[in-house]
This record gives structure tokens, C-alpha cells and sequence, in this order.
């Protein structure tokens, strides 16, 4: 990403459902100190929701800025239950008998943005903009989103993690230190998708092993 303004392009479109404690809810409804809950069933407080709106001049001029536009059922045999945007930097978690074809272990974490042009995925300007919504909790975790398994917010990965860490610096380190499963390099995410594309294998499977 190019500008400093880039690191607000991360996140959800309003109306994303998300796991809490209470069942699904939007994303853009959640108020801080609501419980998420966790895919490992644990819960916790929401530290912060950060929005930020791209109008569609601002997608125009600067690509990086603009969401990844994932289609019902694109992922595999149920995910995404419904039509989701999403920043290209979300990871979402791929696991089984392929992965260990690329990397040691049997689950890894994969940029949308490493699927773009496959399964109908793409970059898109919606219409007057997008506002991203992105949320802080006290540690990494997998968190439900339409039926898929994303990763938390990982800091680590910003283009300017620094100022990130400053504009949230009262939560004491939220949303630092390792995600919760390896994460792909550009390489992996390559090799692991053409390996599932060629196998005519879902890219994210919905049976996910415990």
C-alpha cells in the first residue's frame, strides 16, 4: 500500500455478520464491550470498532484502497453464506490434507487478495463508496464472518504498524504478537490455491477439523 490513509482500507463492509456471544450480528451494529465469541468457544469484549469511509473517487485513484467483492458460496460448499466485501488483507483459514502439500503443518492463513480473479472474486468501487470496519480485541482469534474463519485484526502486517499501535496505544498492546495459525507467504498462497483450483477443491472448506 501507498499512502498513509492505506491502513484504514482493512476490514468488513457494513452488514457483515460476525460471531458474538449473543449469535450473529453486524458488524457495523456491534458496540464495544459486546462479547465476540470465538471459534475455540471462548468470548471477548470488543476494545474498539474503527471505521473509516473511502469515497469513490478515493477507490478510483488508489486501487489498494478499493475491497475484494467475494461472492456467495465462492469459498466452498457454504461459505460465505451471502456476498461479502472485504479488504484484500483479511485472512481467512484453509486447512486440511492440501495444505500439508505446501507447507508442514495441516492449516495456514491466506490473504483474500491471494484469490483475486478466482471463483468470482475481485476488486470493486461500490457505489458511493465503502466504509471498512475493522475490530480490536485483547488477542488474536478465529472469528466467524458470513460462515468464514478469519483471523482478528494482525497489526503486524500493516504498512505503517507504528502509527496503528499509537492511534490504539489505551488498549495496551491489543491485537499484537503471532496470528493464530501461520500465515502464507505470496508463494504458498499461490501454490495452495492452483493446487485446490486444479483439484477442483473448494478454496475454504466449510468442514473445518478441530
Amino acid at each position: 500500500m501507498s499512502n498513509s490513509n492505506d491502513w484504514q482500507a482493512t476490514g468488513f463492509g457494513p452488514g457483515t455478520f460476525v460471531q458474538t456471544a449473543l449469535g450473529m450480528r453486524p458488524i457495523d451494529q456491534l458496540e464495544v464491550g459486546e462479547e465476540l465469541e470465538f471459534r475455540d468457544g471462548s468470548r471477548a469484549p470488543l476494545l474498539h470498532l474503527h471505521s473509516h469511509h473511502f469515497s469513490e473517487d478515493e477507490l478510483n485513484a488508489n486501487p489498494d484502497l478499493q475491497p475484494f467483492r467475494v461472492p456467495a458460496l465462492a469459498l466452498g460448499p457454504a461459505v460465505p453464506r451471502r456476498p461479502i466485501l472485504m479488504s484484500g488483507d483479511i485472512h481467512v483459514l484453509a486447512q486440511g490434507r492440501m495444505v500439508t502439500r505446501v507447507v508442514p503443518g495441516d492449516a495456514l492463513l491466506l490473504p483474500i487478495s491471494a484469490m483475486d480473479g478466482k471463483k468470482g472474486i475481485e476488486r470493486v468501487v461500490p457505489d458511493g463508496g465503502m466504509t471498512y470496519y475493522h475490530m480490536l480485541v485483547d488477542r488474536h482469534a478465529m472469528i466467524l464472518a458470513e460462515g468464514l474463519l478469519v483471523d482478528t485484526m494482525f497489526v503486524g502486517h500493516s504498512a505503517e504498524p507504528d502509527k496503528v499501535v499509537t492511534m490504539f496505544d489505551h488498549l495496551n498492546g491489543a491485537s499484537h504478537g503471532a496470528a493464530c495459525y501461520p500465515i502464507a507467504d505470496n508463494k504458498q498462497a499461490r501454490t495452495l490455491i492452483e493446487k485446490l483450483i486444479d483439484k477442483d477443491r473448494a478454496l475454504i472448506s466449510d468442514k473445518i477439523d478441530s
